[in-house]
This record gives structure tokens, C-alpha cells and sequence, in this order.
């Protein structure tokens, strides 16, 4: 399984070593494999231009001018918090469509607020929440391939490897993936919130 986390793109310094001993381990596991399964967000695309980007475009169509790299920065501080907390363990592992729309709004406001957005505009920043979680999970565009994806899963391909996506998304996961340059190289796509799927679970 070939995962990844938002954290990572927040960090200054890296173990070369250490990534280098990891990065030939799964050289070798992937080498043995019959098959590849693949996180999608921060594994094989990445939000573009940025989160920072999309937030601020949706507060300034309800009339509010924020600073791109000033959400980014919140963005990153405050997935660390709940983190801490555990409530994106809560989002990923309530497999409840509904609750993780639900949860993810909340979360949205609440960068928009830490970026400008007043505390009494809350109703209005969970709406722009909705809206931005709707839009990032259902609109390929926004995202962008990350370097190299394309070249390694052909080559996996060319291996007569079998390549699965699983992802915490919503129900839109599917249509997302045929709307994206990916689509021709999966055999498997599964959605955690709609199959009652807790990742990593070994269902």
C-alpha cells in the first residue's frame, strides 16, 4: 500500500538515509507484488494551485478578500491540532458519508475563520466549507498529477501488476478518477465512506 500525508509537504528536513533505506524496501515489496494499492491525495495528485488558493476564491465570491498563503499556513497548523486530537482519525474512520461532508465543513470553517472570515459568520463559513469540500473531491482540475505518477504507474502496468486506488472519499471518488488523466490505470477503485471501509483496515 502506497500512502501518503499532507503533513509531509509542512516538513523542512529529511532523513535521506532513512528515506533511501525505506525507498528500496518497497522497490523490493513492490517488485514481489501481484498488485499495488494507492492513496490519491498527496500520493499521486496534489491540490493546485493550493488549498490556500481554493479557500481564498470561494471566500471572495461571499465577499471576503483573504491571503492564499496565510489559509495554507492555518491549513497545515490546524491538521496538525486535530491531528493531536484525533478528529481526522473521526473523519477517516467514521465511514459515514454524511458525517465526513459534515465534519469536513466544520473544519473548513474553521480555517476560514482562523484566516479572516468573523466568528459570528459562522453559518456562512460552514456554507463556504461545503462548497470547497465539494469541490476539491468532484472537480479533477483542481488537482494536479504529481511528477513521475503517470511513468511509474505504466510501468507497473507494463508489469502486468494490478493497480488499486483506495481513498477516503466521498461517493464521487469514481466519477473524479474518469474525469482525471488517471482513469486508463486502475483495476480497483474503492471509496472508504461508501463501502463501510476503515483505511488501513485489512478489509
Amino acid at each position: 500500500i502506497i500512502n501518503s500525508s499532507p503533513e509531509i509537504d509542512n516538513t523542512d528536513t529529511i532523513d535521506v538515509a532513512k528515506y533511501s533505506e525505506n525507498l528500496n524496501k518497497a522497490k523490493q515489496l513492490i517488485k514481489q507484488a501481484k498488485g499495488v494499492i494507492f492513496d490519491l491525495g498527496d500520493t499521486l495528485m496534489t491540490v493546485y494551485p493550493s488549498r490556500g488558493y481554493i479557500f481564498a476564491e470561494y471566500a471572495y465570491k461571499y465577499g471576503y478578500l483573504l491571503n492564499p498563503d496565510a489559509i495554507e499556513r492555518n491549513w497545515f497548523k490546524l491538521y496538525e491540532e486535530w491531528e493531536k486530537e484525533r478528529i481526522i482519525s473521526k473523519i477517516f474512520y467514521s465511514c459515514n458519508e454524511k458525517e465526513y461532508e459534515s465534519l469536513y465543513s466544520k473544519l473548513n470553517a474553521n480555517i476560514l475563520h482562523f484566516s479572516g472570515i468573523p466568528k459570528e459568520k459562522h453559518k456562512e463559513a460552514i456554507d463556504i466549507g461545503r462548497s470547497i469540500f465539494l469541490e476539491i473531491l468532484q472537480n479533477p482540475s483542481r488537482w494536479k498529477i504529481i511528477p513521475y505518477v503517470k511513468e511509474i504507474l505504466s510501468k507497473l502496468k507494463g508489469e502486468n501488476k494490478k493497480i488499486a486506488l483506495l481513498a477516503n472519499w466521498n461517493s464521487d471518488l469514481k466519477t473524479f478518477i474518469y474525469g482525471s488523466e488517471l482513469s486508463i490505470y486502475f483495476d480497483v477503485i474503492v471509496s472508504g465512506t461508501t463501502n463501510n471501509l476503515k483505511k488501513p483496515g485489512k478489509e
